[in-house]
């Protein structure tokens, strides 16, 4: 009988212990900069197996930008495309990150990295990113960083982050403040001074240069080339910004003109900014892109 009773026991308890074993960790949600990697990656399938139009729209935020050089309001565009002509083939273009710097908040951050056309043509991009009010993210900026051969853009992976910035504004209202008090700055230097002297303190070592038809650079040696290509003497002007919550991250981006009045309009600048100290003068560029306005032929 004992033998019986104790079988029984080691049977039942045989029986239930599965409800007393420890639950298998779940897996950390994902960083970040995790989702803005995964993100592009979505995007760049999204548009491949959808179409241009259709997969830039869905993507896009509602005041989405793209610089060809002019600054275009994308989302609306693709809208309007699709609406006249919602067919569309797969699309030959094709990009990756391999590059992402994000704000401590984990709202506003940029990815940098590399495209192709096919087999016809192929550069680098720099696209601006925005965590919306659902938590999804939507790209706000999108614009190309350069023009080169295959063999010369960067690698599909790994994709680096940068540092999370350590500087942080009291709010986003001053942050914004700041950081267009530094751009404005910049641009009167760039009136006055040649741009390889107007960025000296706005830069940092890993600070990406970048302007159409060109490689983009990351080092103190071949951004030099690139500055001194810039236009000298020109009204650069502000139009438009956006920051994190934090305080520690944004943009800027505006055009240069012949003066004041916006009589020619010679180019168009996107600048990514991120706060690396307390105090206002701690915003540096962590990636500087023009696009300058072609003569008409």
């Amino acid at each position: 009988m004992k033998r019986l009773v104790a079988g029984l026991v080691f049977s039942a308890l045989t029986l239930t212990a599965p409800a007393f074993a420890k639950k298998a960790p779940s897996a950390p949600p994902p960083l970040p900069s995790e989702e803005v990697v995964a993100v592009e990656r979505a995007f760049d399938a999204f548009t491949a197996e959808h179409g241009y139009n259709k997969g830039f729209h869905e993507y896009s935020a509602p005041n989405a930008l793209s610089f060809n050089p002019a600054p275009e309001r994308t989302h609306d565009k693709t809208a309007a495309a699709l609406a006249a002509d919602p067919s569309e083939k797969p699309s030959p273009l094709h990009w990756w990150p391999s590059r992402i710097g994000i704000s401590s908040s984990g709202d506003l951050a940029y990815s940098f990295g590399g495209w192709t056309w096919g087999d016809a043509d192929s550069g680098w991009f720099l696209t601006v990113w925005q965590k919306q009010a659902d938590g999804t993210w939507k790209w706000a900026i999108d614009n190309t960083a350069g023009k080169g051969p295959v063999a010369a853009l960067p690698a599909a992976s790994p994709t680096y982050t940068d540092f999370i910035p350590h500087g942080k504004s009291d709010s986003p209202g001053i942050a914004a403040g700041e950081m267009t008090a530094a751009d404005v700055t910049l641009n009167k230097a760039l009136n006055l001074q040649a741009a390889a002297t107007a960025y000296n303190g706005f830069l940092v070592p890993p600070s990406i240069v970048g302007q159409d038809d060109v490689a983009p650079a990351q080092t103190l040696e071949t951004r030099r080339p690139i500055l001194d290509s810039r236009p000298q003497g020109l009204a650069w002007i502000p139009e438009g910004q956006g920051v994190s919550q934090a305080g520690d991250f944004g943009y800027t981006w505006g055009h240069s003109a012949n003066d004041n009045h916006d009589a020619v309009v010679q180019g168009y600048y996107l600048r990514v900014w991120r706060k690396d100290g307390p105090v206002a003068s701690d915003w540096h560029i962590i990636a500087d892109i023009y696009h300058p306005v072609k003569p008409a032929a």
